[in-house]
């Protein structure tokens, strides 16, 4: 199982986030909108 992805950054950084990294069964998928804050 690979937790790596080719492209990890997604956002510009003077900009607001457009995209983020979600991991589901340890599979990255790109989500589109902002990350809702948490902890893991």
């Amino acid at each position: 199982m690979s937790l790596t992805v080719d492209e990890p950054i997604l956002n510009n950084p003077f900009e607001e986030p457009k995209e983020y990294w979600v991991y589901e069964e340890g599979h990255p998928k790109r989500m589109s909108g902002r990350r809702l804050a948490g902890y893991y």
